[in-house]
């Protein structure tokens, strides 16, 4: 997947999947309408997954709302070539939905398919009050 989601003023961070070493990591991150709010690169990541620090800012670094984001990704090798590159996301399961008979898990409110999983890890439960 390639969401990123901002609570409380806070970005989570991107997560990409490189299939060689990269020189430079290309992220443009959009809102739900589809309007490009930030682009920015990251230098030299390591094959395989990685992650991208993201502040949750604007082009012109204000602050962006909480919310749901997405974000597509490009990367160059040392030599200026294109490399593959996919976006990951995670987050906490909220619930389950079917589409067409197929099991879709809810996670910020989006649906992703069980095709789509590549890992699932418990997380620490909340404590009561």
């Amino acid at each position: 997947g390639n969401a990123s989601h901002i609570t409380e003023g806070l970005a989570e961070p991107l997560q990409v999947n490189l299939d060689a070493p990269a020189a430079e990591v290309f992220i443009s991150v959009y809102d739900t309408t589809g309007a490009l709010r930030s682009t920015f690169s990251t230098p030299d990541m390591a094959a395989g997954r990685g992650t991208v620090e993201w502040a949750g800012t604007d082009m012109n670094n204000n602050p962006l709302p909480d919310g749901n984001y997405r974000f597509e990704v490009a990367a160059t090798d040392a030599a200026g070539e294109e490399i593959g590159i996919s976006p990951l996301s995670s987050g906490r399961v909220s619930g389950v939905t079917f589409n067409n008979g197929e099991a879709h898990l809810v996670v910020h409110g989006q649906s992703v398919r069980l095709d789509d999983i590549i890992e699932v890890i418990q997380g620490v439960a909340a404590e009561e009050s």
